[in-house]
């Protein structure tokens, strides 16, 4: 299936990377739902999204770890593919209720993937983070450099979401690496069409990368244009 022939589901929708993602794709010409349980954001944004834009957005307050209500969402819609934004992420916090953390952002994804494996679709692009470069073994970042070294939960949770991803394209038949796009600070070179190389001389590649998100058109990446089903 075509990802124009379906909707998008955005999730993390309302936040700030999200919300700019939803103007984007709809200015694409691509349908949206959104799903966001308002942990650190609220639907003005979405609804300022309509108004700038002229459309109508499906919006479901909704928590990826309540895996009926992502089956729901799935059922009422013709789902093409998938945008993960959503996650709890402060890293702070994340030192100080772990098990939230690993609770939310873990479960919560391999809910969204069993219910994307259930429905047929294999269009994925996951949003991670800069924190699982974890200290820089050399500047600047590029990349080749490795990942897993991370400081604090919440980097933790983004690079087992890797983990899982890879582990997942690997070994499952249904669901074969040539099905999926993902999008990891590593490969930004999907929304760029060249390798980045990023100096931090202040700031965070996370900041940097947030930018890049809303500045390239995500229209513009493989993931949405030449989906490989």
């Amino acid at each position: 299936m075509s990802l124009r022939d379906g909707c998008i589901l955005v999730t993390g929708g309302a936040g700030y990377v999200g919300s700019h993602a939803l103007v984007e794709l709809l200015e694409a010409g691509y349908s949206v739902v959104v799903l966001d349980n308002l942990s650190n954001s609220t639907f003005g944004s979405v609804t300022r999204v309509q108004e700038m834009t002229g459309k109508s957005i499906p919006t479901y307050n909704c928590d990826l770890c309540d895996k009926k209500g992502v089956e729901d969402i799935f059922s009422k819609h013709k789902i093409s593919g998938v945008i993960h934004f959503a996650s709890l992420k402060a890293v702070g916090m994340s030192v100080e209720i772990p098990l939230i953390y690993y609770r939310q952002n873990l479960i919560g994804t391999i809910n969204l993937l069993d219910v994307m494996k259930e429905h047929g679709v294999y269009n994925l692009i996951f949003s991670s983070s800069a924190t699982v470069y974890g200290d820089p073994k050399y500047l600047p970042y590029d990349e080749k450099h490795p990942t897993g070294g991370c400081t604090n939960p919440y980097g933790r949770t983004k690079h087992f979401i890797e983990c899982i991803l890879r582990d997942l394209y690997a070994t499952d038949k249904v669901c074969p690496l040539s099905n999926y796009a993902v999008f990891v600070p590593q490969q930004t070179f999907v929304f760029t069409a060249k390798t980045p190389c990023h100096y931090l001389d202040s700031g965070s590649l996370l900041s940097i990368i947030t930018d890049l998100c809303i500045v390239d058109s995500m229209s513009s990446a493989p993931a949405i244009n030449n989906p490989s089903n």
